[in-house]
């Protein structure tokens, strides 16, 4: 029976089930990020002007870590597998330089006082970033992803499996 990496005896395919529906597949999971991402960003925008600077932050915080793991799930082990199983490697690398745009984009946020405008301008173009990057894997990557079979609830048990080692170690 598969673990987490917790410590705890549940089992990931009933992680999976939560996560999603049961028999999740490595895109389920990925779209479910980006979807819980995106509705971040809504919420951030539709907040920003009532919320006061500690409850911007620290939801930024939360948007951030989101996808510092999304992240590396993604360069870790998606990418690589996408990688050896097609030939996909132009829509990779600018997959990954869009990741690099984003880190330099958190590393401003995280960088920045939330009391002034350059707080929400650099959340806004994290914003457009994301909404590039998951635009580009849903009509690029994703299709491949089908094709190369490297969708499959193996390669989703992976990623989740990851997902948590790294909820552990990034705070």
């Amino acid at each position: 029976m598969a673990q987490t990496n917790r410590g705890d005896t549940k089992p990931l395919e009933r992680e999976l089930g939560r996560a999603g529906q049961p028999g999740m597949t490595a895109i389920d999971l990925l779209d479910d990020d980006h979807n819980r991402v995106l509705q971040m960003f809504n919420r951030y925008e539709n907040t920003k002007s009532d919320a006061s600077p500690e409850e911007k932050r620290q939801l930024a915080r939360t948007l951030c870590r989101e996808l510092k793991i999304h992240t590396r799930i993604e360069e870790e082990i998606w990418y690589p597998q996408l990688r050896s199983r097609a030939d996909v490697g132009d829509r990779v690398d600018e997959a990954l330089a869009e990741h690099s745009r984003a880190k330099e984009l958190i590393k401003e946020i995280e960088g920045t006082s939330t009391h002034g405008p350059e707080f929400d301008y650099w959340i806004k173009a994290l914003d457009d970033e994301v909404r590039r990057h998951i635009h580009e894997e849903r009509d690029g990557l994703f299709d491949v992803a089908e094709i190369a079979d490297c969708n499959t609830a193996e390669m989703a048990r992976a990623l989740l499996a990851r997902k948590r080692e790294l909820e552990d170690e990034i705070r």
